[in-house]
């Protein structure tokens, strides 16, 4: 059988394959996605079906291959600021309400962006809470940003945007949260270090039984990720990020 096609049975041991080591439920509805994607890996791997990759994924070198399988599954839409008002509950609601409390004087604020993607949650989310201090005074903040794939957490820790897709709620933020690049960068705005360097990317599986960091969170950002979980999936993932919470 060509890669054009796939038996159900082959496409339903890939799916478990996935389904158990992330918990992303590849439904039907999913096929020619995962047709494509795997058919193009399967070219570069010079394998001819996708029996041969299923052999693969089980041999001594499917450790590292599975890796790649889950990047390539997994879906990576997102920009900056994307659903603001998420933001703007936490500036008006979140933050005004830990700063008021008398316990959390000396405390930092800790948040967790628990589907960072390549970035643009985390960053947006960093400029909201730099935004807060910079009205309010004496407040402080790190973040721990996650994500399943290895490639776009890369691309997070770089922190480096086409100018063109920075879509902020007003233009003077760019000057003072990015810088734009010049000569051969023309057309890129890379994150200031004084917001990266108080967020620390990892890769890390939400379902894994020990995360890549420690220590409660007062915000968890775990947004547009749970569709692809099913309800047993979702429960779960809800009950472990409850007990990351303060």
């Amino acid at each position: 059988m060509s890669l054009d096609q796939i038996l159900d049975a082959t496409y339903k041991h890939i799916a478990g394959i996935v389904y158990r080591n992330s918990r992303i439920n590849l439904g039907a509805e999913k096929h020619n996605l995962v047709v494509g994607r795997l058919a193009k890996r399967c070219r570069q791997l010079r394998l001819h079906t996708f029996e041969d990759y299923c052999q693969l994924l089980t041999s001594g070198d499917g450790k590292a291959e599975l890796a790649t399988l889950i990047d390539l599954i997994s879906t990576n839409h997102t920009h900056f600021f994307r659903e603001a008002h998420h933001f703007d509950f936490v500036a008006n609601t979140v933050l005004p309400e830990f700063k008021t409390n008398p316990r959390n004087a000396l405390e930092t604020f800790r948040c967790w962006s628990a589907a960072a993607s390549s970035g643009e949650e985390a960053y947006s989310l960093a400029i909201t809470l730099d935004e807060y201090a910079r009205r309010m005074g004496r407040f402080s903040w790190r973040m721990q940003a996650t994500d399943i794939s290895f490639r776009v957490i890369e691309d997070a820790k770089e922190g480096i945007y086409e100018t063109s897709k920075l879509k902020l709620p007003s233009p003077a933020l760019h000057d003072i949260y990015f810088q734009k690049g010049i000569g051969d960068s023309e057309g890129l705005s890379r994150v200031r270090d004084a917001q990266k360097d108080k967020i620390a990317f990892h890769q890390a599986n939400l379902f894994q039984d020990t995360l890549p960091f420690k220590g409660e969170m007062h915000l968890i950002f775990c947004r547009n990720v749970m569709i692809y979980f099913d309800t047993v999936s979702q429960q779960l993932l809800i009950n472990k990020l409850i007990n990351h919470l303060l």
